[in-house]
């Protein structure tokens, strides 16, 4: 399914869920967190019914993840997500100094994954970028992850 055509999306900023119904929330919402010094951001779309036989096992819905960023103070780490859930990290093209090296992404320490490590307003600015065309500029280098 294609990015705008979904009925609802999923944000998970933080801990906070929320359920929205236009992808303008969800930019809002997200531009909303730009000027935070450290969060994390989870997006997902309800992608339909699944077939009756996952229903009556009590599988409703299908969900299509679409991207995860955590940053901290101007450090992020962006990930895009394919149908399968499959993880694809975006790599850095340039090396960011990390001052503060005290920090975790994702649950790993921040410098030991330096190839991933992003300047904040550029993750944001893919993210912006994907959210308006529905798809990711093709200059970007992903890395698959799992």
């Amino acid at each position: 399914m294609i990015l705008g055509e979904h009925k609802e999306w999923f944000l998970q900023i933080d801990d906070i869920h929320f359920t929205l119904h236009s992808l303008t929330e969800v930019k809002n919402k997200i531009a909303e967190c730009k000027n935070r010094d450290k969060g994390a951001i989870q997006f997902s779309a309800d992608d339909g019914k699944r077939p009756f036989l996952h229903r009556i096992l009590g599988l409703k819905r299908y969900i299509r993840a679409y991207f995860a960023i955590e940053w901290n103070d101007n450090v992020a780490m962006l990930i895009f997500y394919d149908e399968n859930w499959s993880e694809f990290r975006l790599k850095a093209s340039e090396k960011m100094l990390v001052e503060n090296d005290n920090f975790e992404l994702f649950g790993e320490v921040a410098t030991i994954m330096e190839k991933y490590l992003l300047n904040k307003d550029y993750a944001f600015e893919i993210i912006r970028s994907f959210l308006n065309e529905g798809l990711l500029p093709s200059y970007l280098e992903f890395e698959f992850f799992k």
